[in-house]
């Protein structure tokens, strides 16, 4: 990359919003490109390639974290982590999901860094832990300071900061269940219909994978019949997948509702969406592949989607607005995706009343009933 225009810095961002909202398989030269208000072909006067941006966006956003914790003087302290995320802020969606695209020795580049992240995160515990708790508080804490890459409300950054700063120290004090030895996590009962039984099946394989990566051929294989029935019920990948997030959606909208018919209050609201919201992502993929790939679907769907989405995050955050009166609810909205980002983050490994614990700590309902957003 040649330096002296502000052109590589516009494609740069652009690719930083494509490859965190989409990732990389998804996203052409061309997409960037028209991001960025620029031609195709002129993308190649400052990147040889798609890859060479990838690589450029995380060695720079990571030379950039690295140099803000350092000035701080304090990495173990996740004040100074906020501030090194607020730095590189635009970037964490693609530094999340984007890495394992990277080639020796970028990836080790990158990963040296962002593991050194994780042991300050590690020791910005102020408590003595046992070690299952440390891992869990502390994936929490980098989930909830990755969480402002995918969130793009334009909220000052002290604000965001507090956010910030407030949603880990919560996270940090959380009082956790004891942990279960090696828990089995909770898988459904099989679907019998061969539909449904497609549908699951694809949803794992959506988690596990990029769409673009995650073939027809799989997702039959994955259930035993032959590539071409699954056209019986589907005309194509982005069929099925726009099948799993819709069903995903539509289940997170009937879980709040029911949820809010049974409520008194707007704080055993919001604990009781919390506790289901972590019940589904921890029992099924399906909520995780929708908040990963809901933009890959076909345009239809993902406008569909982008409704539902707003509809939900205005629950949530009108409920936290109202058990956190001295929050903002652009900050609340900031709040709200920190704690839909830790569910996406960990419910595939904790177990889910310690994960419930985190995320109610982080709202500030748990069982210690509301807390002030400054304390």
């Amino acid at each position: 990359m040649t330096g002296g225009s502000p052109r590589p810095r516009r494609l740069l961002d652009a690719a930083a919003d494509l490859f965190g909202a989409r990732g990389y398989a998804a996203v052409g030269i061309d997409d960037v490109a028209a991001a960025a208000g620029v031609s195709g072909p002129s993308v190649y006067r400052w990147f040889d390639s798609k890859y060479d941006l990838l690589r450029t966006l995380h060695l720079t956003a990571v030379e950039r974290l690295e140099r803000r914790i350092a000035r701080e003087g304090a990495p173990a302290d996740h004040h100074a982590l906020a501030l090194g995320a607020l730095t590189v802020r635009r970037s964490l969606g693609t530094l999340r999901r984007d890495r394992p695209h990277l080639h020796d020795p970028d990836i080790g580049s990158v990963t040296t860094v962002l593991d050194a992240v994780t042991a300050a995160a590690r020791r910005a515990d102020p408590i003595l832990r046992p070690s299952r708790d440390s891992d869990v508080t502390t994936r929490a804490v980098l989930s909830t300071l990755s969480s402002i890459g995918t969130h793009r409300l334009t909220v000052p950054a002290a604000a965001v900061l507090e956010v910030l700063d407030s949603a880990c120290a919560a996270v940090l004090s959380a009082d956790l269940p004891d942990a279960v030895d090696d828990p089995e996590l909770p898988h459904g009962v099989p679907p019998v219909g061969r539909r449904d039984a497609l549908l699951r099946s694809a949803a794992a394989l959506f988690d596990e994978s990029e769409p673009a990566d995650v073939t027809m051929a799989a997702i039959a294989s994955s259930v035993g019949i032959a590539a071409s029935s699954t056209y019986r019920w589907f005309g194509g990948k982005i069929v099925v997948l726009d099948e799993v997030c819709l069903g995903a959606a539509r289940r997170a909208a009937d879980e709040t509702a029911r949820v809010l018919a049974r409520s008194d209050t707007p704080h055993q609201a919001l604990a009781g969406l919390a506790r289901r919201r972590v019940a589904l992502a921890t029992r099924a993929p399906a909520l995780r592949v929708l908040r990963r790939h809901g933009l890959s679907t076909g345009p239809a769907t993902a406008r569909e989607l982008t409704v539902m989405a707003r509809q939900e995050r205005g629950e949530w955050v009108h409920l936290l607005a109202s058990t956190m009166p001295g929050r903002s609810r652009a900050q609340s909205s900031v709040l709200v995706e920190a704690a839909f980002t830790v569910v996406d983050d960990l419910s595939r490994h904790v177990d889910e009343r310690r994960l419930a614990a985190v995320i109610t700590a982080m709202l500030g309902v748990d069982d210690g009933g509301p807390r002030s957003p400054h304390r």
